[in-house]
């Protein structure tokens, strides 16, 4: 999840207070001490009192491994609290340097991607920016009203996507590699692969009990997997779909092909990585929205 702290260089020059975070729901951390030092983005540079210094990684080395050496957050003030409440790195640039407080992002399937801070650039995609409004100041969180696989919908109530008692919501993620999805909506998708796709190679017996479908086996069946479509309002509330392509949520990695839909119990949706690289992403803390575009270039 867009998590909200930078690994630096140990000599951070002023120890302020404790700090520590989770990651993965629990499945690794960090914790150390918040203190000042420059943070420099290209020629902009501030001094900030938002910087952690790690002084313990759980797992050990989780985020300062090769080829990684830290981690930053762009998401919401509220998710920078633990328990010490910082002010994120880009917001303190964006305040000192006086630059628009927007994040654009794009990724790719295998050659990483680019961070457009202050800025939007239009050369990377086509069409128009479609935004949808934050509903929840924390992760990038936006109103899903529904989950299509071709023009079929899951047909699970929307309050299912949405912050509730025991779920977290839904909300955009780069830190997150797939598409991550409420239990009962996991069933649901499921449901409408082996009633409507059931010919499909993988799709009965193996892609949904966490298996892989090889190359050999896929053959060319691929454009045939229907396209997964997220419904989400724009700032009028009309309802735009988002496409998810097969050539996304089925990953390719070793000569084979693995479901990047997953379910997971306590989350609404998790828009990550496989749904993210079809878009021009706009993250506009200015105005509290969250932008999409078909994405044409990511260099």
């Amino acid at each position: 999840m867009l998590p909200n702290v930078l690994l630096v260089n140990p000599f951070v020059r002023l120890i302020l207070l404790g700090y520590g975070i989770t990651y993965g729901g629990g499945s690794s951390g960090i914790s150390g001490f918040v203190g000042l030092d420059d943070v420099c983005f290209g020629d902009y540079c501030v001094k900030s009192h938002n910087v952690v210094f790690i002084t313990e990684e759980t797992p050990a080395a989780s985020f300062s491994m090769s080829p990684i050496d830290g981690i930053i957050g762009f998401a919401y003030e509220m998710n920078a609290c633990n328990p010490t409440c910082t002010t994120l790195i880009y917001d303190d640039i964006s305040a000192q340097q006086s630059l628009p407080n927007i994040i654009s992002m794009c990724l790719t399937e295998s050659n990483g991607g680019v961070l457009d801070l202050g800025m939007i650039d239009p050369t990377k995609y086509s069409g128009n920016i479609t935004y949808s409004p934050i509903t929840q100041q924390r992760w990038w969180n936006i109103h899903v009203l529904d989950i299509k696989v071709g023009t079929t919908s899951v047909a699970i109530p929307d309050f299912f996507y949405w912050t509730t008692n025991d779920v977290i919501g839904g909300f955009v993620d780069s830190g997150t590699s797939v598409f991550l999805v409420a239990p009962a909506i996991f069933s649901s998708i499921q449901n409408i692969f082996q009633t409507q796709y059931s010919s499909l190679p993988g799709v009965m017996n193996t892609l949904f009990n966490g298996g892989c479908v090889s190359d050999q086996d896929m053959g060319n069946q691929l454009p045939n997997f229907p396209v997964v479509y997220v419904i989400i309002p724009d700032e009028q509330g009309n309802e735009v779909a988002l496409s998810m392509p097969p050539q996304s949520y089925l990953l390719h990695t070793q000569q084979t092909y693995c479901l990047g839909i997953v379910g997971n119990g306590g989350t609404g949706i998790i828009l990550g990585d496989v749904f993210m690289q079809n878009y021009y992403i706009v993250f506009d803390k200015d105005n509290n929205r969250l932008g999409f575009a078909p994405l044409t270039s990511c260099v």
